[in-house]
C-alpha cells in the first residue's frame, strides 16, 4: 500500500471510530396513543416500552397512531453532522425532531400496500437541534398492520 493511502485509512479509521462512540442505541422508548397530527404533548400518557416494539400483540386494544419518544443530548449544536438510523420501520411513519419534521416514510393506505424490507436513515438539518436535550418523536398509524418499530440509532 502506498504510504499516502495508509494515511488515508488511518485518518478514515479514526473518523468512523469517532463517530461510532458518538452513535447511540436506544433500546427503549416512551410510547402514546394520541390523535395528534404532530407531536404529542408532553402529559400524555406516555409509557416506557422496550424496543424493537410490536405494538399490535403487546398492546391489541389499543387503536389510534402511537408514538415513540426518545430523549437524547447533543453536546455542541450545529458542529457536526447528526442522524436518524432505524433499522426496520416495515410500514412507514413520520419522525419529528424538536418538532420540526424530520422525514415522512410512506405508510399503506386503501389503495396502497407498503412493506419497507430495508431501513431507513435521515440526516438531521443541524438547525433543529440544540445543545442538550433533544427529543425525537416516531408516528406510526394504526391502520399498519404489523405495528413494529426497532431499536433507534441516533449519532
Amino acid at each position: 500500500m502506498q504510504p499516502v493511502a495508509r494515511v488515508l485509512v488511518v485518518i478514515l479509521g479514526f473518523g468512523c471510530a469517532a463517530a461510532a462512540e458518538q452513535t447511540h442505541r436506544y433500546r427503549d422508548a416512551d410510547f402514546a396513543v394520541s390523535p395528534e397530527a404532530a407531536n404529542p404533548p408532553q402529559d400524555a400518557p406516555w409509557r416506557h416500552v422496550i424496543l424493537p416494539d410490536q405494538w399490535k400483540p403487546d398492546r391489541p386494544g389499543e387503536s389510534g397512531p402511537g408514538w415513540y419518544r426518545v430523549t437524547f443530548q447533543v453536546s455542541q449544536a450545529g458542529r457536526e453532522p447528526w442522524m436518524v438510523y432505524l433499522p426496520r420501520l416495515r410500514e412507514g411513519g413520520v419522525l419529528y425532531v424538536n418538532g420540526h419534521l424530520l422525514a415522512r416514510v410512506p405508510e399503506p393506505d386503501a389503495k396502497t400496500w407498503v412493506r419497507w424490507m430495508r431501513p431507513h436513515a435521515f440526516p438531521i438539518p443541524p438547525d433543529d437541534l440544540r445543545p442538550g436535550e433533544n427529543t425525537l418523536h416516531v408516528r406510526i398509524n394504526p391502520a399498519n398492520r404489523d405495528r413494529i418499530i426497532s431499536s433507534i440509532h441516533i449519532g
